[in-house]
């Protein structure tokens, strides 16, 4: 979960999304809030704002990050 990958096509669904700046729910994506938080916008108590990354990609690249996985517990 938050990690990153450029690969030459932009996932849309599964456990990756591209990293276009898109509100998510915080309901829906909870784990991933706990991590990014607000950092890339949102109003906090129901969105987030995933990272713009379009202009930092190469020509024909496209960053996504990973929205699933395990979510470490506090020990």
């Amino acid at each position: 979960m938050g990690d990153m990958i450029l690969a030459t096509n932009s996932y849309t669904t599964g456990s990756y999304l591209p990293a276009d700046g898109r509100p998510l729910s915080i309901y829906s994506y909870t784990p991933l809030f706990a991590v990014i938080n607000i950092t890339f916008g949102g109003n906090g108590t129901t969105y987030f704002n995933l990272p713009d990354l379009r202009s930092f990609a190469p020509p024909g690249m496209y960053w996504s990050i990973c929205v699933a996985g395990d979510f470490p517990t506090h020990s």
